[in-house]
């Protein structure tokens, strides 16, 4: 488990601008901003992060912000970019939305993380 003592860094973070920035850079922005969302959850228990498909077909990458709040940068970018890479396999239609839900860390996205 991190050390509790909370990172400057993360507390100001806006995540947005963190997806923005590695749209561009690592996804040559083939998410589109009216269908992906990320943000900061208070609400996660569990998981430090979680994507989930909206009603509208959308979908939310959420980050754990009081579990991750002591965590680098680095280390948020990383869960944010793997977030990214399951909504970037359910736009190509790599894997299925249901596929993710029953564990979602098959051999696609093992193949696209190497």
């Amino acid at each position: 488990m991190k050390n509790q003592k909370s990172n400057p860094d993360i507390v100001s973070l806006s995540i947005r601008k963190l997806f923005i920035e590695c749209n561009l850079i690592h996804f040559n922005q083939s998410l589109p901003n009216s269908l992906v969302s990320a943000e900061w959850s208070n609400k996660l228990k569990i998981n430090v992060s979680t994507t989930y498909q909206g009603n509208t077909g959308t979908y939310i990458i959420r980050l754990n912000k009081p579990m991750l709040i002591s965590y680098t940068l680095n280390e948020v970018k990383e869960l944010l970019l793997h977030e990214m890479i399951h909504v970037h396999l359910f736009l190509t239609k790599r894997q299925s939305y249901s596929d993710y839900t029953n564990g979602g860390h098959g051999p696609v996205l093992v193949f696209t993380l190497s």
